[in-house]
């Protein structure tokens, strides 16, 4: 089978289980897809997401994802002279529009994976009985087995050039979930107190390696938190009274407002992945500024430059 020889963008990785994998879902605004969007022309955002997966079935597939760095020149040179030998080195017969894409074509190398953005730790914290649940230790070691695979200089894969995000898990709305999951026929049973030590292991994960973390668990309950702290006072002020004339109960009100950010009482709706997207952005681009769009070459001249070449 040929190589394919296009013109590498870089590469940034999303890792995760279902709020990974469904984060290109635009009837929900994927933050995955916002993020392909924001660095289209300059990054590829790869999607390797798995539903239902925890971290120890997705540290198996992380561990076989990237080649070895040592002793690697030889694939480096192998794509770089298959694409001097298939364009040629003669501008003979060639326009100044064609000439000009050639020179960026030589300059091609292999994609770097210069980010990989870890959202782990939802699977992991369905309660004991269920069989993907990982103990809070393991996970905590799972997680840094996958970041020292890369981050570690004595690893055969070690990759200085790649960075790291890690994502915590979000809250969950139990209720809403139970339903979901009876309709899925799914086994899967959580509780957001679970959720919750999960998303604060990740934070310990990401203070131990010095890497930045985006707490969407505390972003996302403390948004909850407010709404329902207005809610409770427009019962006060009706005595509980809501606008079709039921009463609202306290066991609602503890559930009140997750269906402002998930659609199923665990996945991101539009307004949770927009959430999703603009933490995860910012603490890209405030932790790795080289990461940043625009300090990142537009690959390939603009049809302008082409145009008056």
């Amino acid at each position: 089978m040929p190589v394919l020889n296009l013109y590498s963008y870089d590469i940034f990785v999303v890792f995760g289980g279902s709020s990974t994998e469904y984060a290109y879902n635009t009837e929900f605004s994927g933050w995955a897809a916002m993020l392909a969007n924001k660095y289209i022309r300059r990054i590829d955002v790869l999607n390797r997401g798995f539903c239902g997966y925890n971290s120890r079935w997705a540290k198996t597939i992380f561990l076989n994802m990237f080649p070895k760095t040592k002793n690697n020149s030889f694939r480096t040179n192998q794509i770089t002279n298959g694409i001097h030998e298939m364009n040629g080195d003669s501008s003979v017969g060639k326009s100044a529009c064609e000439r000009k894409l050639m020179e960026h074509l030589k300059t091609n190398r292999p994609a770097q994976v210069k980010l990989i953005i870890i959202f782990l730790g939802v699977n992991d914290a369905v309660l004991e009985q269920c069989s993907s649940h990982v103990p809070l230790g393991e996970f905590h070691q799972n997680l840094l087995s996958m970041i020292d695979h890369l981050a570690d200089p004595n690893s055969e894969y070690y990759s200085p050039e790649t960075k790291f995000v890690l994502i915590t898990p979000p809250p969950v709305c139990e209720p809403a979930w139970r339903v979901t999951a009876e309709k899925r026929k799914l086994s899967s049973v959580r509780c957001e107190k679970k959720s919750k030590l999960y998303a604060e292991e990740v934070i310990k994960v990401g203070k131990k390696r010095n890497i930045p973390v985006v707490d969407v668990f505390t972003r996302i309950k403390t948004e909850i938190n407010e709404i329902q702290a207005k809610q409770a006072e427009i019962n006060v002020l009706t005595n509980g009274t809501t606008s079709t004339g039921s009463k609202m109960v306290e066991d609602n009100l503890r559930w009140f407002g997750y269906d402002q950010f998930f659609y199923d009482g665990l996945h991101f709706n539009a307004n949770g992945s927009k959430i999703m997207f603009e933490m995860l952005y910012d603490t890209i681009i405030t932790n790795y500024p080289d990461l940043a769009p625009k300090k990142l070459p537009i690959y390939f001249p603009l049809a302008a430059e082409i145009q008056h070449s």
